[in-house]
Formats: C-alpha cells, structure tokens, sequence
C-alpha cells in the first residue's frame, strides 16, 4: 500500500498524538495528516459521535475505509517509506499490535507529560502547524531549533526572585 489518498486523523489536544502527527509528514507520498477536530476531519468521521472520534487515531484510504485505533497502525505504517517490514509484522500480530495501541491510548495523557509533548506548546513553538482542509499542509513540521529541552527545576528555581 503506498500513501496516496490515505488520510490520518488524531486528537489534537494530545501531545503524544500531535508529536507523531509532526513526525508523520512527509513519511509517504500523498500520506495526508489532519487534526481529528478540523473540517476534514469532521467530514470523514461525521457518522461518529464526538466521543467516538476523540477515542483513538483514524486512518481513512481512498474507497473511504475507516481504520481506527490499532487496526489503523498496519495501514498507516504500510503508507510509510520504508515501513513495510514493520507494517506486515503488525498485520501478522493484529491481538499484539491492538493491545500495544490500547495501552498507549488508555496512558497517552501520562505519556504526553513524562515525556514533555504538551500539544499546545509544540504548536507556540512551532513544531506543527494546523489549517484548513484545503488539501494543502494540514501539518507541518518546522525547523528544528537547536533546543528546546524543557527547563530543569533546578534553573527555574535559581531564577526566582529574592523577597
């Protein structure tokens, strides 16, 4: 399967979500990445409740076959350059691969914050983008900068001030 016409949709409020959408970009031709919230979004999922939609990542190709939650992880790695070893190990293993997806769904918010991926911060600080559903870079990733490690306690608290 190559990435023309599949379209991956994930929970833009969710930093693990949106670190992988940004990593996403650009890993297959015609691989389209959108925010779970935007219009295309909306349109793609309109038979779902908001709660549904929210539940887990999406992956729609283009007869409109829904993948969703772990069943979406052997599509979009088969859309991916050079992931195909990856995708038919995920296809052969569907109980495993679920499993692995439903334990990092069900954590992503504890995921998010050990890890530092706090969705609107990489969106201030540039790293993803969001727009319209115009077909035009609903993400992209920006330049990396050369840091933009979070502070350490230790330096927040020497630069406080003295009373």
């Amino acid at each position: 399967m190559t990435g023309r016409g599949l379209t991956v949709l994930y929970d833009e409020a969710c930093g693990v979500c949106t670190a992988l959408a940004a990593w996403l970009v650009g890993q297959g031709d015609g691989l389209v990445v959108a925010p779970i919230g935007s219009h295309l979004g909306d349109r793609l999922l309109r038979d779902l409740p908001t709660g549904e939609r929210y539940a887990t990542v999406h992956a729609v190709d283009s007869a409109g076959r829904r993948f969703s939650g772990g069943n979406a992880v052997p599509v979009v790695l088969g859309a991916m350059r050079g992931w195909g070893h990856a995708a038919a190990l995920a296809r052969r293993s569907p109980l495993v691969t679920r499993l692995g997806y439903r334990i990092l769904a069900r954590r992503r918010g504890a995921f998010s914050r050990l890890l530092h991926l706090a969705a609107r911060e990489r969106v201030a600080r540039g790293d993803v983008s969001l727009t319209d559903d115009s077909g035009e870079r609903l993400v992209n990733r920006a330049p990396r900068r050369a840091s933009h490690r979070p502070r350490s306690r230790a330096r927040s608290r020497d630069a406080r001030p003295v009373s």
